[in-house]
């Protein structure tokens, strides 16, 4: 007798068939039928705390694993909080399948109230997805499932949106044999074109080859061109498809106007698999071909691409690796010698000197992390400079790198969900996320699905203040109890004697030493700098203070005491934290410890009101001038 369930279990079902084994998402109202068969099917759900983050992970998981990543969110709110996520995905051409809840059958647009009611919201996944689909009966959702992964693994890889009406996920459904099929292989190129091809390069003089993201599953066949001495650009997307230490690679960079200059100055221009769009050249234009004098080849899977930006004197649509696998056997079969090396050495020398513009302190930051991590490291990104002037330049890939960024859409709060994702995609592989601070604002709270999933995942997070000091570092690894680390924007630190250092390199190039988690009175900022963190100046460690009503049991971490960046003067010579140190604030009070009467309120170190009953510490004046005997100094109380 056929097993009688609802049609969640289709979903499910299918998604098996088709080899998931991870899902990202968030259970609602809508949505619970879909859950209530995960469970038993084997697939692994990844509960994130923002719908976007799971978007974001699903695009991570997609760009380490190969697989397309799967979110599930509910309905209305659910599904319109990833929609910049899916935006991001189809800028980038990731695969990665949205499956949502909708209204029920025949109640689109009617405006009748239902909960999360969306007006169109089919027609708002359409417009950021490679396309929406509504199925309307469980029967169909085996067959549009098969049909979705088929489309991901044939075709240019776009988020597609999957939408079931609530009545046919709740309604009953005959389960069923799902369909797994094997998908058709690319064709192979016409030998034809690959002659044609293989001509235009074997006559050319300057060739030089541009590969994006679609050049991703073709890093042999693009190492075989640079050995034949031919300069390789890569986009931001194709970073690392060839090693960036290769004296052929020009490296990711461009959106330089060297490179622009490299690219113009070719005869023979090979695009493979970019768009060669705005999000690659930040305003730089890509010279057409010349009859005659120039030629353009493009190697596209999209045949919407090939004349988009930068027209092509030779279109090719197809598989990147296939095509050019074609055409070295082609060279291979002509004798084809080598071209000079110099002509490379030149344009990498034009770009480096024009990104060391732009460089500022996230050169040295990019080397000391390649020097201190694994050569197969993944870097999730964000668009924050540390990334887009640090990371792409300056953090040299190899083939077994990934560079996790958001190029096209450019959203922040990418990099920490991503980085989660490409955790959950390979575990065995070491994942950074490296992103600026406001960034790790925009998915802050995916720091609780990288502890629940006790993930060993550091996570370095930079201002791009202009003296480049902040530095906040969480790690979420195999210790739960693991916590935030911060550090302040600083004067140049003076580490204690038995304090472990890192390397915190600094805009001028050089590197000073970083006392880490614990800092001493001498390393806190002056009363002129400003403080975001919760430190002790006396302890150099997170300050604690006690609730009120709680007694000793009650400690919490409590606002840092130092001095802000706030209308105060520092008095002549009086430059330093500590007893002696004297600042006026705009109501002319002093206090010895280093800061306004309305901040030392009686608790700073040095401060003779530490000695005083708390109704007396509201004194205009602190009695503690320069030279006035203060309390002992090993007085801890607060």
């Amino acid at each position: 007798m056929a097993e009688q369930i609802t049609g969640g279990a289709a979903v499910i079902d299918a998604l098996v068939a088709q080899g998931v084994q991870d899902v990202f998402g968030i259970p609602g109202t809508h949505n619970l039928e879909l859950y209530r068969y995960l469970p038993q099917s084997g697939i692994r759900h990844v509960v994130t705390r923002h719908e976007q983050g799971a978007g974001y992970a699903a695009d991570g998981y997609a760009r380490i694993s190969g697989r397309p990543g799967v979110l599930i969110t509910t309905s209305g709110p659910g599904i319109t909080n990833a929609i910049t996520a899916l935006a991001t995905s189809y800028a980038d051409s990731v695969p990665t399948v949205a499956i949502s809840p909708g209204v029920p059958r025949g109640k689109v647009g009617a405006d009748f109230g239902w909960l999360h009611e969306v007006k169109n919201q089919q027609g708002a996944l359409d417009a950021v997805c490679g396309r929406s689909v509504r199925v309307e009966s469980a029967d169909e959702i085996p067959e549009v499932v098969a049909a979705i992964f088929e489309q991901l693994a044939t075709t240019r890889p776009r988020p597609i949106h999957l939408e079931v009406p609530v009545d046919v996920l709740e309604g009953e459904w005959i389960r069923r044999l799902c369909p797994s099929k094997p998908f058709a292989s690319p064709a192979r190129p016409d030998p034809a074109v690959a002659q044609v091809v293989a001509a235009v390069i074997a006559a050319a003089q300057r060739p030089l080859v541009l590969a994006g993201g679609g050049a991703r599953g073709a890093g042999v066949q693009i190492r075989a061109l640079a050995e034949l001495a031919i300069p390789v650009l890569t986009t931001v997307n194709g970073k690392g498809i060839l090693d960036e230490s290769h004296p052929a690679s020009l490296g990711a960079g461009a959106r330089l106007a060297a490179a622009h200059q490299a690219a113009n100055d070719a005869d023979v221009l090979v695009i493979v698999g970019s768009e060669v769009a705005d999000s690659d050249l930040w305003g730089g234009v890509i010279a057409p071909g010349r009859p005659g004098e120039r030629t353009v080849v493009r190697i596209d899977l999209d045949p919407a691409q090939m004349h988009k930006n930068v027209r092509a004197d030779v279109p090719i649509i197809g598989d990147a690796a296939l095509v050019l696998s074609e055409v070295l056997e082609v060279l291979k079969g002509k004798g084809i010698g080598q071209w000079s090396r110099d002509r490379a050495a030149g344009y990498r020398k034009a770009m480096a000197a024009e990104c060391a513009a732009d460089a500022g302190p996230w050169a040295d930051v990019q080397g000391s992390l390649t020097a201190a991590l694994p050569t197969d490291t993944v870097v999730a990104g964000d668009s924050s400079q540390v990334t887009y002037f640090g990371t792409v330049h300056y953090w040299p890939f190899t083939a077994a790198n990934t560079l996790l960024y958001p190029t096209g859409y450019a959203t922040l709060g990418y990099g920490l969900p991503a980085a989660i994702g490409a955790k959950v995609a390979d575990p065995s592989r070491p994942v950074i996320a490296l992103i600026g601070d406001g960034a790790a604002m925009f998915s802050i709270q995916a720091l609780i699905t990288a502890t629940e999933l006790r993930l060993a995942l550091p996570v370095s997070s930079w201002t791009t203040a202009a003296t480049a000091r902040s530095v906040c570092r969480c790690w979420t690894g195999a210790s739960p109890r693991r916590r935030w680390i911060c550090t302040a924007p600083m004067s140049p630190p003076s580490p204690g004697p038995s304090a472990p250092t890192v390397s915190r390199p600094r805009a001028s190039g050089s590197s000073e030493p970083l006392r880490h988690k614990h800092f001493a009175p001498s390393d806190l900022p002056s009363s002129t700098t400003g403080c975001d963190g919760d430190v002790d100046p006396a302890r150099g460690r997170p300050r604690a203070r006690r609730r009120s009503g709680h007694g000793r049991r009650g400690y919490r971490l409590g606002r840092c005491r130092l001095p802000r960046s706030r209308p105060s003067q520092v008095l002549p010579g009086r430059d330093t934290i500590g007893p002696g140190a004297a600042t006026v604030n705009r109501r002319g009070v002093r206090c010895t410890a280093g800061r306004s009467q309305a901040r030392c309120a009686g608790r700073a170190p040095g401060c003779a009101n530490r000695a005083l009953r708390w109704g007396q510490r509201r004194r205009r004046v602190c009695p503690a001038q320069p030279g006035a005997d203060g309390p002992d100094p090993a007085d801890r109380r607060r």
